[in-house]
Protein backbone atom coordinates (compact mmCIF):
# COMPACT_ATOMS: atom_id res chain seq x y z
CA UNK A 1 0.00 0.00 0.00
CA UNK A 2 2.90 2.45 0.77
CA UNK A 3 4.42 1.70 -2.51
CA UNK A 4 1.27 2.54 -4.36
CA UNK A 5 1.04 5.89 -2.25
CA UNK A 6 4.49 6.64 -3.07
CA UNK A 7 3.99 6.01 -7.26
CA UNK A 8 1.27 7.88 -7.01
CA UNK A 9 2.61 10.96 -5.37
CA UNK A 10 5.45 11.14 -7.93
CA UNK A 11 3.22 10.28 -10.54
CA UNK A 12 1.61 13.80 -9.44
CA UNK A 13 4.58 15.76 -9.18
CA UNK A 14 5.41 14.84 -12.34
CA UNK A 15 1.71 15.86 -13.74
CA UNK A 16 2.05 18.79 -12.12
CA UNK A 17 5.38 19.99 -13.24
CA UNK A 18 4.64 19.41 -16.82
CA UNK A 19 1.41 21.82 -16.23
CA UNK A 20 3.73 24.33 -14.42
CA UNK A 21 1.67 24.80 -11.37
CA UNK A 22 1.08 27.84 -10.18
CA UNK A 23 3.64 28.97 -6.88
CA UNK A 24 2.02 27.63 -4.22
CA UNK A 25 0.31 24.60 -5.38
CA UNK A 26 0.42 21.18 -3.44
CA UNK A 27 -0.60 17.87 -4.54
CA UNK A 28 -3.20 16.24 -2.82
CA UNK A 29 -3.99 12.51 -3.87
CA UNK A 30 -7.13 12.22 -4.89
CA UNK A 31 -9.12 9.20 -7.20
CA UNK A 32 -11.29 11.36 -9.34
CA UNK A 33 -10.26 12.25 -12.46
CA UNK A 34 -6.38 13.90 -12.73
CA UNK A 35 -5.91 12.01 -9.12
CA UNK A 36 -6.33 15.30 -7.58
CA UNK A 37 -3.18 16.38 -9.10
CA UNK A 38 -4.73 18.59 -12.20
CA UNK A 39 -4.66 22.81 -11.69
CA UNK A 40 -7.84 23.18 -13.58
CA UNK A 41 -11.00 21.31 -14.59
CA UNK A 42 -13.72 22.81 -16.58
CA UNK A 43 -16.17 20.37 -17.24
CA UNK A 44 -19.37 19.49 -15.23
CA UNK A 45 -18.55 19.29 -11.69
CA UNK A 46 -19.79 19.31 -8.01
CA UNK A 47 -18.17 22.10 -5.97
CA UNK A 48 -18.85 21.31 -2.15
CA UNK A 49 -17.16 22.38 1.04
CA UNK A 50 -15.65 19.39 2.88
CA UNK A 51 -13.11 17.90 4.91
CA UNK A 52 -10.81 15.31 3.25
CA UNK A 53 -9.97 13.59 6.86
CA UNK A 54 -6.45 14.35 7.07
CA UNK A 55 -7.16 18.15 8.03
CA UNK A 56 -7.43 19.49 4.89
CA UNK A 57 -10.55 21.35 5.13
CA UNK A 58 -11.81 23.91 2.10
CA UNK A 59 -13.46 23.34 -1.26
CA UNK A 60 -13.76 20.00 -2.97
CA UNK A 61 -14.28 19.26 -6.86
CA UNK A 62 -15.68 16.09 -8.28
CA UNK A 63 -15.75 15.76 -11.36
CA UNK A 64 -18.82 14.27 -12.75
CA UNK A 65 -18.73 12.76 -16.38
CA UNK A 66 -21.77 10.57 -17.85
CA UNK A 67 -20.42 7.55 -17.21
CA UNK A 68 -19.00 8.27 -13.72
CA UNK A 69 -19.98 5.23 -11.04
CA UNK A 70 -18.46 3.37 -7.85
CA UNK A 71 -16.06 4.63 -6.01
CA UNK A 72 -14.33 8.52 -6.75
CA UNK A 73 -12.87 10.90 -5.15
CA UNK A 74 -11.85 14.80 -5.31
CA UNK A 75 -10.92 15.43 -8.40
CA UNK A 76 -9.39 19.04 -7.22
CA UNK A 77 -8.93 19.56 -3.22
CA UNK A 78 -8.75 23.96 -2.75
CA UNK A 79 -7.32 23.81 1.12
CA UNK A 80 -8.78 26.48 2.74
CA UNK A 81 -7.17 27.03 6.03
CA UNK A 82 -5.11 29.60 5.77
CA UNK A 83 -7.93 31.98 4.25
CA UNK A 84 -9.91 31.00 7.49
CA UNK A 85 -11.92 28.30 6.23
CA UNK A 86 -12.99 25.57 8.93
CA UNK A 87 -16.17 24.47 9.58
CA UNK A 88 -17.65 22.82 6.33
CA UNK A 89 -21.35 22.68 7.72
CA UNK A 90 -21.03 26.68 7.95
CA UNK A 91 -19.60 26.96 4.28
CA UNK A 92 -22.01 28.01 1.26
CA UNK A 93 -20.37 27.98 -2.44
CA UNK A 94 -21.69 29.47 -5.37
CA UNK A 95 -19.95 31.07 -8.57
CA UNK A 96 -20.63 34.57 -9.61
CA UNK A 97 -20.71 35.89 -13.39
CA UNK A 98 -17.32 36.43 -13.51
CA UNK A 99 -16.42 32.65 -12.86
CA UNK A 100 -15.13 33.49 -9.00
CA UNK A 101 -16.08 31.29 -6.23
CA UNK A 102 -17.36 32.84 -3.64
CA UNK A 103 -17.45 31.08 -0.50
CA UNK A 104 -20.09 32.16 2.60
CA UNK A 105 -18.12 30.79 6.16
CA UNK A 106 -17.71 31.95 9.35
CA UNK A 107 -14.42 30.47 11.18
CA UNK A 108 -15.24 28.56 14.11
CA UNK A 109 -11.72 28.25 15.60
CA UNK A 110 -8.70 30.37 16.10
CA UNK A 111 -8.68 32.46 13.64
CA UNK A 112 -9.62 35.83 14.82
CA UNK A 113 -9.52 37.99 11.82
CA UNK A 114 -12.97 37.31 11.04
CA UNK A 115 -15.45 36.77 14.03
CA UNK A 116 -18.21 37.45 11.48
CA UNK A 117 -19.26 35.86 8.79
CA UNK A 118 -17.58 36.54 5.46
CA UNK A 119 -17.08 35.72 1.86
CA UNK A 120 -14.09 34.74 0.22
CA UNK A 121 -13.28 35.15 -3.18
CA UNK A 122 -11.03 33.22 -5.32
CA UNK A 123 -10.33 34.04 -8.66
CA UNK A 124 -11.25 30.75 -10.45
CA UNK A 125 -13.77 28.55 -9.81
CA UNK A 126 -12.14 26.06 -13.04
CA UNK A 127 -8.98 26.24 -10.55
CA UNK A 128 -10.03 25.21 -7.22
CA UNK A 129 -6.51 23.10 -6.53
CA UNK A 130 -3.73 23.62 -3.83
CA UNK A 131 -3.29 26.19 -0.96
CA UNK A 132 -5.21 29.50 -2.45
CA UNK A 133 -5.83 32.82 -0.93
CA UNK A 134 -8.86 34.97 -1.79
CA UNK A 135 -8.26 37.84 -3.85
CA UNK A 136 -11.23 39.47 -1.69
CA UNK A 137 -13.26 39.29 1.59
CA UNK A 138 -15.88 40.62 2.43
CA UNK A 139 -17.04 41.01 5.90
CA UNK A 140 -20.68 40.42 6.58
CA UNK A 141 -22.07 41.72 10.38
CA UNK A 142 -25.18 41.42 10.44
CA UNK A 143 -25.60 37.29 9.39
CA UNK A 144 -25.96 34.96 12.65
CA UNK A 145 -26.17 31.72 12.67
CA UNK A 146 -28.19 30.10 15.83
CA UNK A 147 -30.06 27.71 17.43
CA UNK A 148 -32.77 27.98 14.46
CA UNK A 149 -30.31 27.26 11.74
CA UNK A 150 -27.13 28.40 9.87
CA UNK A 151 -27.10 31.12 7.16
CA UNK A 152 -27.59 30.63 3.89
CA UNK A 153 -26.85 31.89 0.77
CA UNK A 154 -29.17 32.23 -3.00
CA UNK A 155 -26.82 34.42 -6.02
CA UNK A 156 -27.99 36.42 -8.70
CA UNK A 157 -25.16 35.97 -10.81
CA UNK A 158 -27.11 38.43 -13.95
CA UNK A 159 -27.46 41.30 -11.39
CA UNK A 160 -24.61 40.81 -9.29
CA UNK A 161 -26.65 40.19 -6.28
CA UNK A 162 -26.21 37.85 -3.35
CA UNK A 163 -28.82 37.07 -0.44
CA UNK A 164 -27.45 36.26 3.13
CA UNK A 165 -30.28 34.40 4.99
CA UNK A 166 -29.88 35.17 8.68
CA UNK A 167 -31.91 32.90 11.30
CA UNK A 168 -33.65 34.81 14.35
CA UNK A 169 -30.71 35.25 16.42
CA UNK A 170 -32.12 33.85 20.47
CA UNK A 171 -34.43 31.38 21.20
CA UNK A 172 -37.26 33.40 23.04
CA UNK A 173 -37.07 36.73 20.56
CA UNK A 174 -39.19 36.94 17.73
CA UNK A 175 -39.31 34.54 15.23
CA UNK A 176 -38.21 36.17 12.13
CA UNK A 177 -35.48 34.67 9.43
CA UNK A 178 -34.01 38.24 7.34
CA UNK A 179 -32.37 37.97 4.34
CA UNK A 180 -29.52 40.84 3.52
CA UNK A 181 -29.23 41.70 0.15
CA UNK A 182 -25.33 42.50 -1.20
CA UNK A 183 -24.30 43.88 -4.22
CA UNK A 184 -21.39 43.95 -6.56
CA UNK A 185 -19.53 40.31 -6.02
CA UNK A 186 -17.44 40.86 -9.12
CA UNK A 187 -16.49 44.61 -7.95
CA UNK A 188 -13.24 45.69 -5.78
CA UNK A 189 -15.58 47.34 -3.47
CA UNK A 190 -17.04 43.58 -2.40
CA UNK A 191 -14.21 43.71 0.22
CA UNK A 192 -13.29 44.57 4.25
CA UNK A 193 -16.35 45.34 5.82
CA UNK A 194 -19.31 45.54 3.51
CA UNK A 195 -22.95 46.76 4.12
CA UNK A 196 -26.22 45.43 2.88
CA UNK A 197 -27.64 47.36 0.24
CA UNK A 198 -31.49 46.38 1.05
CA UNK A 199 -32.66 44.12 4.06
CA UNK A 200 -35.68 41.89 3.48
CA UNK A 201 -37.76 40.02 6.57
CA UNK A 202 -40.06 37.15 6.25
CA UNK A 203 -43.22 36.99 8.10
CA UNK A 204 -42.79 35.71 11.44
CA UNK A 205 -42.51 31.83 12.02
CA UNK A 206 -41.86 31.26 8.29
CA UNK A 207 -38.25 29.24 8.31
CA UNK A 208 -35.87 28.94 5.50
CA UNK A 209 -32.81 26.11 6.05
CA UNK A 210 -31.79 26.14 2.12
CA UNK A 211 -33.00 28.80 -0.97
CA UNK A 212 -32.67 29.34 -4.27
CA UNK A 213 -32.77 31.99 -6.92
CA UNK A 214 -34.23 31.90 -10.18
CA UNK A 215 -36.15 34.52 -12.44
CA UNK A 216 -36.00 37.23 -10.10
CA UNK A 217 -37.44 35.37 -7.54
CA UNK A 218 -36.59 33.52 -4.18
CA UNK A 219 -37.66 30.20 -3.17
CA UNK A 220 -37.56 27.91 -0.49
CA UNK A 221 -39.82 25.01 1.15
CA UNK A 222 -41.60 25.96 4.26
CA UNK A 223 -45.23 24.82 4.84
CA UNK A 224 -44.96 23.98 0.86
CA UNK A 225 -43.14 24.87 -1.98
CA UNK A 226 -42.85 28.99 -1.38
CA UNK A 227 -41.64 32.02 -4.11
CA UNK A 228 -40.97 35.53 -3.06
CA UNK A 229 -41.17 36.93 -6.54
CA UNK A 230 -39.96 40.37 -7.50
CA UNK A 231 -37.56 40.59 -4.89
CA UNK A 232 -35.36 43.02 -6.59
CA UNK A 233 -38.40 45.44 -5.33
CA UNK A 234 -38.48 43.87 -2.31
CA UNK A 235 -37.25 45.88 1.07
CA UNK A 236 -38.72 45.64 4.89
CA UNK A 237 -41.01 43.77 6.50
CA UNK A 238 -43.30 40.97 4.10
CA UNK A 239 -46.60 39.60 4.85
CA UNK A 240 -48.33 36.59 3.67
CA UNK A 241 -49.26 38.29 0.89
CA UNK A 242 -45.91 38.70 -0.70
CA UNK A 243 -45.18 35.10 -0.82
CA UNK A 244 -46.80 32.49 -3.12
CA UNK A 245 -47.04 29.18 -1.84
CA UNK A 246 -48.32 25.95 -2.65
CA UNK A 247 -48.70 23.81 0.34
CA UNK A 248 -49.76 20.97 -1.32
CA UNK A 249 -46.09 19.65 -1.90
CA UNK A 250 -43.48 19.41 0.68
CA UNK A 251 -39.99 18.35 0.90
CA UNK A 252 -36.63 18.75 -0.48
CA UNK A 253 -36.69 21.36 -2.92
CA UNK A 254 -34.00 22.27 -6.01
CA UNK A 255 -33.93 24.29 -8.95
CA UNK A 256 -32.72 23.48 -12.37
CA UNK A 257 -30.95 25.72 -15.02
CA UNK A 258 -34.08 26.37 -16.83
CA UNK A 259 -35.81 27.63 -13.30
CA UNK A 260 -37.93 24.68 -12.52
CA UNK A 261 -39.12 23.69 -9.39
CA UNK A 262 -38.55 19.98 -8.42
CA UNK A 263 -39.35 18.79 -4.64
CA UNK A 264 -38.19 14.86 -2.99
CA UNK A 265 -40.63 14.05 -0.31
CA UNK A 266 -39.60 10.81 2.07
CA UNK A 267 -42.45 8.87 2.24
CA UNK A 268 -43.74 6.94 5.20
CA UNK A 269 -42.10 3.34 5.72
CA UNK A 270 -43.91 0.46 5.10
CA UNK A 271 -42.73 -2.63 6.16
CA UNK A 272 -40.95 -4.71 3.18
CA UNK A 273 -40.85 -2.23 0.88
CA UNK A 274 -37.27 -0.18 0.71
CA UNK A 275 -37.17 3.11 1.59
CA UNK A 276 -38.93 5.37 -1.07
CA UNK A 277 -39.35 9.25 -2.11
CA UNK A 278 -41.60 10.74 -4.09
CA UNK A 279 -39.72 13.26 -6.34
CA UNK A 280 -41.71 16.04 -8.37
CA UNK A 281 -41.04 18.80 -11.12
CA UNK A 282 -43.26 21.04 -10.52
CA UNK A 283 -45.14 23.38 -13.36
CA UNK A 284 -43.73 27.09 -14.16
CA UNK A 285 -46.76 28.86 -11.83
CA UNK A 286 -46.62 26.35 -9.28
CA UNK A 287 -50.16 25.29 -9.84
CA UNK A 288 -49.36 21.15 -10.04
CA UNK A 289 -46.68 18.78 -11.04
CA UNK A 290 -46.06 17.51 -14.36
CA UNK A 291 -43.71 14.87 -13.60
CA UNK A 292 -43.91 12.41 -10.92
CA UNK A 293 -41.57 9.72 -9.92
CA UNK A 294 -41.01 7.35 -7.21
CA UNK A 295 -37.11 6.49 -6.30
CA UNK A 296 -35.56 5.18 -3.50
CA UNK A 297 -33.34 6.29 -1.11
CA UNK A 298 -32.17 6.11 2.38
CA UNK A 299 -32.70 9.43 4.31
CA UNK A 300 -31.71 11.90 1.34
CA UNK A 301 -30.38 14.79 2.52
CA UNK A 302 -30.62 17.49 -0.86
CA UNK A 303 -31.17 17.01 -4.20
CA UNK A 304 -30.05 18.81 -7.52
CA UNK A 305 -30.45 18.60 -11.48
CA UNK A 306 -28.23 19.69 -14.15
CA UNK A 307 -29.06 21.37 -17.16
CA UNK A 308 -29.55 17.70 -19.16
CA UNK A 309 -32.18 16.72 -16.67
CA UNK A 310 -29.98 14.44 -14.94
CA UNK A 311 -31.11 14.27 -11.10
CA UNK A 312 -28.51 13.55 -8.25
CA UNK A 313 -29.84 12.40 -4.48
CA UNK A 314 -27.62 12.37 -1.91
CA UNK A 315 -28.13 10.70 1.47
CA UNK A 316 -26.43 11.12 4.82
CA UNK A 317 -23.45 9.63 4.04
CA UNK A 318 -21.21 9.05 1.27
CA UNK A 319 -23.59 7.54 -1.80
CA UNK A 320 -24.71 9.88 -4.80
CA UNK A 321 -27.68 8.16 -6.53
CA UNK A 322 -27.89 9.54 -9.81
CA UNK A 323 -30.94 9.46 -11.76
CA UNK A 324 -30.05 9.85 -16.09
CA UNK A 325 -33.24 9.47 -17.29
CA UNK A 326 -35.94 10.39 -14.86
CA UNK A 327 -38.60 10.80 -17.47
CA UNK A 328 -38.99 7.15 -17.80
CA UNK A 329 -40.08 6.73 -13.97
CA UNK A 330 -43.53 6.01 -12.69
CA UNK A 331 -45.29 7.28 -9.73
CA UNK A 332 -46.50 3.45 -8.90
CA UNK A 333 -42.99 2.12 -9.05
CA UNK A 334 -39.69 2.69 -7.83
CA UNK A 335 -37.25 3.51 -9.82
CA UNK A 336 -33.55 2.40 -9.94
CA UNK A 337 -30.86 4.64 -9.96
CA UNK A 338 -28.19 4.96 -13.25
CA UNK A 339 -25.62 5.02 -11.41
CA UNK A 340 -24.44 5.04 -7.58
CA UNK A 341 -21.72 6.95 -6.76
CA UNK A 342 -19.53 6.25 -3.43
CA UNK A 343 -17.13 7.44 -1.25
CA UNK A 344 -17.96 11.50 -2.18
CA UNK A 345 -17.57 13.69 1.14
CA UNK A 346 -21.19 15.38 1.11
CA UNK A 347 -21.69 16.58 4.29
CA UNK A 348 -25.32 16.04 5.82
CA UNK A 349 -26.72 19.97 5.74
CA UNK A 350 -24.20 21.74 3.13
CA UNK A 351 -25.54 22.54 0.07
CA UNK A 352 -23.27 21.66 -3.25
CA UNK A 353 -23.34 23.29 -6.36
CA UNK A 354 -23.39 21.74 -9.63
CA UNK A 355 -20.86 23.80 -11.76
CA UNK A 356 -20.80 23.16 -15.96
Amino acid sequence: MRRLMVVALLAGLMSCLAMECPSGTVVPMGGGPGGGTIDQYTAARIITPTNNGDGTIGIGTYAIPADLEGETSYTMLLDGKSSCLSDPTRMRPAVNNAGELLVLARHTGDCATYDSYFVAVYPDATRLNGTQQPVRTAILEDPLSSFYGYVELAIDRERDVIYVVSPPPQVGGPKIWTIYVYEGTTTAGFDGVVAPSRTIMLPRNEEVHEIFYADNSLYYSFGGITRIPDIDQKSGELDSDDLEKNRDFTGLLALDSNSRVWLLRRNFEEPGVPDNGTLWRMKSDLSGADLEVLVGHSFPDSIRVDANGVVYINGVGTELRIYDDIESGTPGEILAPSRVVTSLLLYPETPYIIAE
